[in-house]
């Protein structure tokens, strides 16, 4: 099954003026999406074990050379970490260890790699799913 979380859809018609929605056009195919429910929907959802989730608020998480580099105080790393938690990659992570709490096989398919190369105080997706394993 393909399961398109709602904060990466509307990332998807965001990017690139829809791109990827226009092209995979059964994304938009209200039909299509009500026999297979591909599309989930994210506004209330937690992390089953917020204590193991918290990883992504604590300093394994961070690109600490950046932060060095451009001298970017505490204040703006928290900043910056709060905004994360309720970004797409963090609602996919907890997506993700929802369902692996139900003991149901899941995996993120993302095009980001572990490299720090996006000027982003967080690190990526693919160095969190290696940590928040259950």
């Amino acid at each position: 099954d393909i399961i398109i979380i709602d904060k990466v859809f509307e990332e998807c018609n965001r990017i690139d003026k829809g791109l990827i929605v226009n092209t995979l056009d059964f994304l938009l195919d209200k039909k299509v999406n009500k026999e297979f429910k591909y599309s989930v929907k994210t506004k209330n959802m937690i992390a089953p074990k917020p204590t193991k989730y918290i990883i992504t608020k604590s300093n394994q998480g961070l690109n600490t050379g950046l932060i060095k580099t451009n001298n970017i105080t505490k204040l703006e790393v928290d900043n910056l970490v709060n905004e994360y938690i309720s970004s797409t990659d963090s609602i996919m992570l907890i997506y993700t260890l929802n369902q692996i709490h139900k003991s149901n096989s899941v995996m993120i398919v993302t095009e980001e790699s572990d490299k720090d190369n996006d000027n982003k105080v967080k690190k990526k997706i693919p160095f969190f799913c290696k940590r928040l394993r259950y």
